[in-house]
C-alpha cells in the first residue's frame, strides 16, 4: 500500500495561495493524503484543510472539497481585504503608526520616569 505525504513550505500569504492551488489539484485528482507537513504560510492551508476535514466527519468527496475552498475564499478577507481594499488599509496604517509611536516614544518615556 502506497502512502502519500505532502509538504507545504513557508512564505507567507503567497505560499498559502500556492499551497491552496496544489491541494485543490491533488483533491481533484482524488489523491488520498496520508501525511501532511506544514511550515509558516503553508500552515494556513494545511491546518485549514485538516480543521475542515475533521469538523465534517473526515469526508473526502468532491462536494466537501468545493465547500472547503469556497469557505476558505470567503474567509481570506481576514488576511487581505480584497473586497474593500482602501478603507481597511487606512485603518491598518493608522493602527501600525500608533503602535510604532507608542513603542518608540511613550514606552521609553515611561521607563525613564520610572528610573528617575
Amino acid at each position: 500500500m502506497v502512502k502519500t505525504g505532502v509538504a507545504f513550505s513557508g512564505g507567507g500569504i503567497r505560499s498559502a495561495a500556492f499551497c491552496s492551488g496544489v491541494l485543490r489539484r491533488l483533491l481533484q485528482k482524488d489523491v488520498k493524503i496520508d501525511y501532511l507537513s506544514c511550515v509558516s504560510g503553508g500552515g494556513y492551508t494545511g491546518t485549514a484543510y485538516l480543521d475542515w476535514k475533521y469538523r465534517n466527519g473526515k469526508k473526502d468527496d468532491n462536494e466537501s472539497h468545493e465547500e472547503f475552498f469556497n469557505h476558505m475564499r470567503q474567509s481570506a478577507g481576514f488576511i487581505c481585504h480584497y473586497n474593500k481594499p482602501l478603507f481597511p488599509a487606512i485603518l491598518d496604517f493608522l493602527a501600525i503608526t500608533l503602535v510604532i509611536l507608542f513603542v518608540s516614544f511613550l514606552v521609553p518615556a515611561l521607563n525613564w520616569l520610572a528610573f528617575s
